[in-house]
């Protein structure tokens, strides 16, 4: 046994006798009978302090493991955390207008969102599917960013209403203006508590990238696009391939149909005779 607990048991015994004591002359002066009987008043004053210890002991444990008042009410009206279910589709159709969504909520859980963002959606489309807990305050907002390769609708942070009903719903429109591989930035704030002063506060609780891509039917349609361009589009592109090919094959065919040179007979040239003298 260490010193200090030593110290510590005989601190412990001479406060409860020096406790017993005290409690013995207050039983005497309120009880002048028991100054004959020292035995039984100390027997008394003991029999007291072990009551109020014990007394003590019982009360401090019952505070400490008593539940904090309005625990369920408090958490029930302002959640810690909540799923978030973000869905997009990952094939993008280039100057095409595609919708993504999100849902944040604290009574429903992930699966059961995500199966009725789904369903929401465009039978024809597949979803690629965030999923993610964040910490939640009264007042959320989400943000969909993606540079200058998409136009996003609507723009900035949109805010939500988020602890009186426990849920929330945010919508968007993207249209690629670029073809290739990019990424989705989706950012979702919480306002900070108790700020009352000047504009609200928030603090971020997710940021999540998404990767996208442009189908591959989408890029052959751009190549022919591109390759068609200088001449307008691919009828003056057919035109203009045509016109010259056409042309090489009527000459050609007309050269086939020219009549042949006869070449002369071999043998002595005969010219005109002359006269003799």
């Amino acid at each position: 046994m260490s010193g200090a607990a030593i110290i510590l048991i005989l601190a412990s015994f001479f406060t409860y006798v020096a406790i017993t004591i005290l409690a013995r002359y207050i039983l005497i002066w309120i009880f002048p009978a028991l100054q004959v009987r020292p035995l039984l008043a100390i027997i008394a004053a003991s029999s007291l302090v072990n009551v109020w210890l014990v007394s003590a002991l019982i009360l401090n444990v019952t505070v400490d493991r008593a539940p904090p008042p309005n625990s369920v009410e408090s958490s029930s009206v302002e959640p810690h955390t909540a799923d978030l279910v973000f869905i997009v589709p990952p094939k993008l159709n280039k100057d095409d207008q595609h919708d993504a969504r999100a849902r944040l909520s604290v009574n429903v859980p992930a699966i059961e969102i995500e199966r009725a963002l789904l369903a929401e959606g465009r039978p024809d489309v597949e979803y690629k599917s965030i999923v993610a807990k964040v910490r939640t305050e009264m007042v959320m907002a989400a943000e969909l960013s993606g540079g200058k390769v998409f136009d996003i609708e609507p723009k900035g942070q949109q805010l939500r209403e988020f602890g009186v009903t426990g849920e929330a719903d945010w919508a968007w429109r993207i249209t690629p203006l670029k073809r290739g591989e990019h990424y989705l930035t989706l950012t979702v704030l919480a306002m900070v508590p108790g700020h009352t002063s000047g504009l609200p506060r928030f603090h971020r609780v997710l940021e999540r990238k998404i990767l996208v891509e442009v189908s591959p039917l989408e890029r052959v349609g751009e190549f022919l696009e591109e390759v068609t361009k200088p001449l307008g589009n691919l009828q003056s592109l057919w035109a203009a391939m045509i016109v010259p090919i056409g042309a090489a094959l009527y000459g050609f065919y007309q050269w086939l149909k020219r009549p042949a040179k006869r070449k002369p007979k071999n043998g002595p040239k005969s010219g005109p005779k002359r006269p003799r003298k």
